[in-house]
């Protein structure tokens, strides 16, 4: 039996009581905080050793985009002008931190910073109370998860996470014990949460949920209290977002820019892609954390000492829920803003506290059950665990499942900002809104030079750019007609006044670099050749086209349709005649109705329609009608020595000349036929007709550009393939004809030739082959007045058409240009002259401003030669 303590001895224990108590908090406070501070040094080191693999999936994503533009209009003095559908948190604390240590500390350290309280609030704050074990239950999955480390790059998400965990802890803390003081708090920090993401609902909807949750079941106190303080709770939460649209509606910015705005599937499309793909992760791990509650609430006790349970896992399965169904909705409806990349996020990142939360209690119940329950927590909580972290590296590709990817158009910004930096020409530059920032940082532009769309009447300045803009860069894009982009005013009336400076390509990215060049002045009448009886012939015609054109002066024929030939010849004969005000008049009908400056599809841009309707859209590209108008340009900036014509006519001839296929498979290098614009397809096929050597020839000398002097080669090298020993031409070139009948290349419907397609192509080859446009007027020559519209290359007998005025039009432009004036004149006066009448009083047909243009342009060119 052991002795009894005397007094002396009991009076020491009870005075060593209190110390000892006090040393072992200390040591335990002790060890905690050097557990937290190396838990905040493995993400600190984690983050910066993954950061770059991050970045390949997550960085340069819309948003950080948006936070780098809200930095440098701040540098720029133009305050902060955020964006209707972002919120103001997340972009206050960047800029907040930047100012305080520069963009580098923003971009870098302050997200790593978020990262450390993030693990700290989801094991240290939402697990107070719970055992060592369960904390770090939670953190290695969590330090473990490839999405902790992209949210690196989605400032946006950091904050909803933290917030989340902040607020999953006052729910507890307000379970506890429901006063005002705490409901206060709880009230403060979901404001907060509600100016940080547009999926706030969701947590908000799941916090009421959880409480009503608690108070009809638990029965904890009185039903009438909690419902007296939720009173409090529900409403006065949401008034962040009343108090965001007061702000917004008082001095916020009326700008939408394209950063939030993107073009997705259909709805159900989408929800299924949700269920599938984005939230299988979440939805495998909530149920094998539902299997483990549900045992816990069968068990006699689910307490821990002081009265603690599973709340954490309760709150995480309250908030997957109401998220599910927001997700659903969100799907459904498009026009909700918040993005279910937060709530994917979310689920992820609370599981591991959910998970600890459930440890801290598996002891007691371990001790309570026997046999299958137990067995059944055990393995839950394994599957759990290992599905959570074993499947990042069995499967890999879940890392990118349903997150924001990097955006490549911030690649084509570096790479177009590279180049521009070398050749800076100075002054004010004006940005549209989509990844301006990349390009300005990454080409080392003072702030103050900006000029965007945050700007006051932004498209106004986009339509008139003042006079200090000295460069332009704009952007592709999924939708041209968000706001803040304005690419029709932006292109159409800029890029004749500007060289292209600098391009960064990352397919499908696309941005460039306009150097804006001074207006150009107007075009003044020049004097032109007048030859008798030519010139009296040529303003009678004139008179005549200018009548049946109309104020509109579009070519419209029976079908309602103007076509790109008959627009192009028309700019081509005014630029011949040197006739500014015809010229000027058909140029803005080429710009405002066959020329396509959007630049959602690459493919379009710069090609020419091959017709316009008044109330259609443009169907698809003309190739023979490029040709055309890039003729007209060409002959423009010849005529009136303008560059920018010939800046017009390169950017359409590079579109013409990507329409090609290249030499593979046996077959030849050919330009395809047209381009359709809405089935995004190329023709598999092209005529003979849609080429001019020469013409490509003429604008690569003038601008240097050795694509389409490439071009140009290619074209004059299947054109001479493509002629017949007649002279004549077949009509067209299909590979796929080849797979059919080996031995057939060119070829011709019915084997039949047209003579003024023959001219049309010989035409186009003066100065790169002579000879072939030499048998051309040759074949010509030799037929005299007998000669036919149509030719059969079997036997060279004539098969009659048309014998139109184009056809001697045509000959005549040959010969003229072949420097044969006598059969030039011979042709003109026994065919064009002679039939002005006829032409001039025919009735409107699908041909006549076809026939009465070429003949124009005849009148003129021959006029020309023979005055020397």
């Amino acid at each position: 039996m052991a002795m009894a303590q005397t007094a002396p001895q009991r009076l020491h224990v009870i005075a060593a009581g209190p110390t000892a108590s006090l040393q072992a908090n200390r040591h335990r406070t002790g060890r905690a905080l050097l557990v937290d501070a190396l838990m905040a040094l493995a993400v600190v080191g984690l983050s910066l050793a993954l950061r770059g693999w991050a970045a390949d999936i997550a960085g340069d994503n819309a948003f950080l985009e948006f936070l780098r533009a809200q930095w440098l209009l701040l540098l720029a003095g133009n305050g902060v002008a955020l964006d209707p559908l972002s919120l103001p948190v997340p972009p206050l604390v960047f800029l907040a931190a930047a100012a305080l240590g520069g963009p580098q500390v923003a971009e870098v350290w302050l997200p790593i910073a978020l990262n450390v309280a993030i693990l700290l609030v989801l094991t240290r704050v939402l697990l107070r109370g719970y055992p060592a074990a369960a904390k770090l239950l939670a953190a290695v999955p969590l330090l473990a998860t490839p999405f902790f480390y992209l949210l690196l790059f989605r400032l946006d998400l950091q904050l909803f996470v933290l917030l989340l965990g902040l607020q999953v802890a006052t729910l507890r803390a307000f379970r506890l014990q429901p006063t005002v003081a705490r409901v206060t708090w709880a009230i403060g920090l979901n404001i907060a949460l509600s100016l940080t993401s547009y999926a706030a609902p969701a947590a908000l909807g799941a916090a009421v949920g959880y409480l009503l949750l608690i108070a009809n079941y638990k029965r904890e106190v009185q039903v009438a209290a909690w419902r007296a303080l939720l009173w409090l709770y529900a409403p006065f939460s949401l008034a962040g977002y009343l108090v965001w649209m007061v702000a917004w509606a008082t001095a916020g910015s009326r700008l939408k820019t394209s950063y939030f705005l993107t073009a997705a599937p259909e709805p159900f499309g989408r929800l299924t892609t949700s269920v599938t793909q984005t939230l299988g992760l979440p939805l495998l791990l909530l149920v094998g954390l539902a299997v483990i509650l549900v045992l816990f609430l069968r068990s006699p006790d689910t307490r821990m000492r002081g009265g603690r349970s599973q709340a954490a896992a309760w709150v995480v399965l309250s908030f997957a829920a109401t998220g599910l169904g927001w997700l659903v909705i969100q799907t459904l409806v498009e026009t909700l803003p918040s993005e279910p990349d937060a709530l994917t996020f979310a689920f992820v990142l609370l599981i591991p506290a959910a998970i600890g939360s459930v440890y801290g209690q598996t002891r007691n119940i371990l001790n309570t059950n026997r046999g299958t329950t137990r067995l059944l927590l055990v393995g839950g909580l394994a599957m759990v665990m290992v599905a959570f972290s074993m499947q990042y590296l069995l499967r890999p590709i879940v890392w990118g499942d349903g997150l924001p990817s990097a955006e490549r158009r911030a690649a084509a910004a570096r790479e177009a900002a590279r180049a521009f930096r070398l050749a800076d020409p100075g002054g004010r530059v004006l940005v549209d809104p989509r990844f301006a920032a990349t390009f300005v940082l990454e080409g080392g532009i003072n702030p103050n030079r900006l000029l965007t769309p945050f700007d006051q009447d932004f498209s106004a300045l986009v339509a008139a750019p003042p006079d200090d803009v000295r460069t332009i860069v704009v952007t592709d894009a999924e939708d041209d007609f968000v706001g803040g982009n304005y690419p029709r005013l932006r292109l159409l009336d800029v890029v004749p006044d500007a060289t292209l400076l600098a391009e960064g390509r990352a397919r499908p990215a696309l941005v460039r670099a306009f150097r804006r060049e001074p207006p150009a002045a107007l075009l003044p009448d020049l004097e032109r050749a007048i030859v008798a009886p030519y010139a009296a012939a040529e303003e009678r015609l004139l008179a005549e086209v200018a009548r049946r054109l109309g104020p509109d002066l579009m070519p419209t024929r029976m079908d309602g349709w103007a076509y790109g030939i008959d627009i192009g010849n028309i700019l081509l004969y005014a630029a011949e005649r040197g006739d500014a005000g015809l010229f000027t008049a058909v140029d803005r009908i080429v710009r405002d109705r066959l020329l396509v400056t959007e630049m959602s599809d690459g493919n379009a841009l710069y090609t020419v329609a091959w017709r316009a309707h008044a109330d259609r859209q443009v169907d698809a590209s003309g190739t023979t009608e490029s040709l055309r108008v890039v003729d007209a340009y060409v002959t423009a900036a010849e005529r009136w020595a303008a560059p920018e014509f010939d800046r017009l006519a390169r950017v359409i001839g590079r579109a013409y000349v990507a329409h090609e296929q290249p030499q593979q498979d046996g077959h030849r290098w050919f330009i395809r036929n047209y381009y359709n614009y809405g089935t995004k397809q190329y023709a598999t096929n092209t005529y003979i007709v849609d080429y001019d050597p020469d013409v490509l020839a003429r604008l690569a000398q003038r601008t240097g550009d050795p694509e389409i002097e490439r071009a140009a080669v290619a074209s004059a090298e299947l054109v001479q393939q493509a002629q017949h020993a007649s002279g004549l031409f077949y009509l067209m070139y299909q590979p796929e004809i080849q797979t059919i009948h080996p031995g057939l290349e060119f070829f011709a419907p019915n084997a039949l030739a047209k003579t003024y397609d023959a001219a049309e192509v010989a035409l186009g080859t003066v100065s790169s082959d002579r000879a072939i446009a030499e048998r051309v007027l040759e074949f010509a020559r030799t037929r005299g007045d007998v000669l036919e519209a149509e030719y059969s290359l079997t036997d060279l007998h004539g098969h009659g058409g048309d014998r139109s005025p184009a056809l001697f039009a045509g000959i005549t432009r040959l010969a003229v240009a072949l420097g044969d004036l006598d059969f030039a004149r011979q042709t003109a006066d026994e065919h064009l002259a002679s039939e002005l009448e006829d032409l001039i009083s025919a009735p409107a047909s699908d041909s006549w401003f076809f026939n009465a243009i070429t003949t124009l342009l005849s009148l003129r060119e021959l006029q020309a030669a023979m005055a020397g």
